[in-house]
């Protein structure tokens, strides 16, 4: 331990702040990696394209619709349900024979939507056994060389006691009222 201490003795002010400046370096060179690492990881996430599964329900219908509203494409998009859906009640009608379901595609462009008619709001209500209110989807799927798999819970019940809000009917009630008085009055005139 003398010795040591005697060498750093012998050091010079200079030899000292030249191993300062080796730490800063380091620890600069370090920060960078950490910033570099960063920005990629939040360009991929950017970049990545997001396939999503969601229920949604027009005037008379329950849709399942898939969508990539990322900015790239999904490579070898396969889905999976957990149980058999018959989509409108129908027996021959397996959500699970749809191309997505039982082949998949190579390719889902970003952007892209697909939408699958579960059924009438009524009639889900009449046929548990064959469209039942609650089931998972799978989404698989990869870019680059990740590989993703998500799993998207689905319940029909969410709609059930709702009243579906159609914002566009003022609106059109209002051009049918303004065609009906552009009639009346070609007719009066």
């Amino acid at each position: 331990m003398d010795a040591v201490l005697a060498e750093l003795a012998d050091l010079s002010v200079g030899n000292y702040l030249t191993a300062v400046l080796v730490g800063i370096t380091a620890y600069y060179a370090w920060l960078t990696r950490q910033t570099v690492t960063a920005m990629q990881d939040q360009n991929e996430r950017f970049m990545r394209p997001y396939v999503s599964v969601r229920l949604t329900r027009d005037r008379t219908s329950y849709i399942l619709v898939v969508e990539n509203t990322g900015r790239t494409s999904a490579k070898d998009l396969r889905l999976d349900i957990d149980q058999e859906f018959h989509c409108i009640g129908d027996e021959q009608f397996l959500l699970s024979e749809e191309t997505l379901f039982r082949e998949g595609v190579s390719t889902f462009p970003a952007g892209a939507e697909v939408g699958y008619v579960l059924g009438h709001t009524v009639r889900l209500k009449d046929d548990p056994e064959n469209m039942p209110k609650r089931f998972t989807v799978t989404a698989r799927y990869s870019y680059g060389d990740t590989k993703v798999e998500e799993d998207f819970k689905v319940n029909l019940e969410q709609f059930a006691k709702n009243i579906l809000v159609y914002r566009g009917a003022r609106r059109e009630l209002k051009e049918i009222r303004e065609a009906v008085e552009e009639m009346s009055e070609s007719l009066d005139g």
